[in-house]
């Protein structure tokens, strides 16, 4: 039996739209980032030579991000401050102990006394895993240790580069592989639209239409019209019924 377990969108979602489309189509879009005046430095730490390899081949002459690579055996041999000078960490999850670096990092960097490095932002750098592993306790792991976005291995490869860049531009990333398995929802690929998905998530956490449309900067009568459009690929007589088939879904 799956585990009960709830997508919480404050945490998962981060209060921001991250959906596939909306990245695809802003991903060049360098004005809507906050990386005007210079790349965003980035880290790829791996131990898996291959990987590296294709890391650097995805990230070469990137117009956005500056990517740096670093072989390391064990993360123990990582050191915290050397981190906290790159806007995102990528982690190659070969390790075991990925969940507790991310969190050291999170606490190093709250412990600052430098304001003005605080202040650039809200959490950085940002911690992106790229994974292989995708149990369900694994995940939540990854999350409840601060990740910022979590990719599938199994996803295309420039999905880890949209993620990297929606974490610099202050938005939560994780691929739709990695959202359907933590709500529950992997059952309706294929039916739902990305932004279905997106506000079933949404409906979840138990918010309304109206503060659904508020977090992804819609109308409430767009909103209206895909709980519509949703209840009618689901064959859902009613909105409760609608509701009813999440709760069953996520059971």
């Amino acid at each position: 039996m799956r585990a009960q377990l709830k997508v919480n969108p404050e945490t998962v979602l981060g209060g921001s739209s991250l959906l596939e489309e909306d990245a695809s189509q802003n991903i060049n879009n360098v004005h809507r980032l906050p990386i005007k005046a210079k790349k965003a430095k980035a880290l790829f730490i791996s131990a898996m030579p291959a990987m590296i390899a294709g890391i650097i081949s995805l990230f070469s002459d990137d117009a956005l991000i500056s990517l740096d690579i670093k072989k390391y055996t064990e993360l123990n041999e990582v050191q915290t401050t050397e981190l906290t000078n790159y806007d995102v960490v990528i982690y190659d999850d070969c390790y075991t102990d990925i969940s507790e670096l991310i969190a050291k990092l999170k606490e190093h960097f709250n412990s600052l006394v430098d304001s003005d490095i605080k202040n650039q932002s809200r959490n950085k750098p940002y911690s992106i895993v790229y994974t292989d592993k995708h149990e369900i306790n694994h995940l939540w792991g990854l999350i409840n240790s601060g990740a910022d976005g979590i990719v599938s291995k199994f996803s295309e490869p420039v999905k880890l580069r949209e993620a990297a860049i929606r974490s610099v531009d202050g938005k939560q990333y994780y691929c739709e592989k990695i959202l359907n398995l933590l709500s529950g929802l992997e059952q309706y690929d294929g039916i739902l639209s990305t932004r279905e998905k997106e506000v079933l998530h949404y409906l979840q956490g138990g918010l309304t239409y109206k503060e659904i449309a508020a977090k992804l900067f819609l109308s409430p009568k767009t909103i209206l019209r895909h709980i519509e459009d949703m209840k009618k690929k689901l064959h859902a007589a009613s909105f409760e019924d609608l509701l009813n088939l999440i709760k069953t879904a996520t059971n």
